[in-house]
């Protein structure tokens, strides 16, 4: 997944857009040339600083929700990102369940109606590998199956623990919409995006 890469190739454009008051930002695929060469260290600094300046769960899903977008294959859109980037050092379990909830069919059929909603699944674990593309900050992209057949792709921050592909599992986290992807057998998965983390103890505990 390019994590990194869609967050530094969008960032710098959407904390614009934000300042400038507009009530749309413009699509990640409509950032400038010049945008796209920013020094990625710049780019980086300019995200936290942006991301340090806020304290709660509801600040993030605020600010990152007009940033969140349906994606297809392994994209992430940029609110997505900002909210696991945060949710890396700061995400608490507490915090999380306080968020209003929604349901899979709800965010299928109107996601931009249901996003920064929360959304809690239990299943089997497709998939779940570390993303190694932004230093310092631990996030794990992977897949579940609930019990009914439903897909759900997640960035998870905190601790995974012992959850590995296969493991049955229960997963909490904040709608970034939809997800589009190949799935193996050639047809198309249509999914639900969440950022959020694992229901472990050591996760519970924070």
């Amino acid at each position: 997944m390019p994590f990194l890469k869609t967050m530094l190739l969008a960032t710098t454009v959407a904390l614009a857009v934000m300042a400038c008051g507009e009530s749309t930002p413009r699509a990640v695929a409509e950032t400038p040339k010049e945008v796209a060469s920013t020094d990625s260290a710049d780019a980086m600094k300019l995200t936290m600083q942006m991301l340090g300046s806020l304290k709660t769960l509801d600040q993030v899903i605020s600010t990152a929700q007009p940033q969140m977008t349906d994606v297809h294959g392994a994209d992430v859109s940029v609110g997505a990102a900002w909210l696991a980037l945060w949710g890396a050092e700061n995400l608490r379990w507490s915090e999380l369940q306080k968020v209003p909830e929604t349901k899979y069919g709800l965010v299928m059929k109107d996601s931009d109606a249901h996003r920064g909603k929360r959304l809690c699944v239990k299943g089997q674990v497709i998939e779940i590998a570390l993303d190694r593309t932004v230093p310092d900050h631990k996030v794990f992209i992977g897949g579940m199956f609930s019990g009914s057949g439903n897909i759900y792709r997640f960035i998870a921050v905190q601790s995974t623990g012992e959850i590995v592909q296969n493991s049955n599992a229960r997963f909490c986290g904040v709608v970034a919409g939809q997800q589009h992807y190949e799935n193996s057998i050639g047809g198309v998965a249509h999914a639900v995006q969440l950022v959020g983390m694992f229901d472990l103890p050591e996760n519970r505990d924070k």
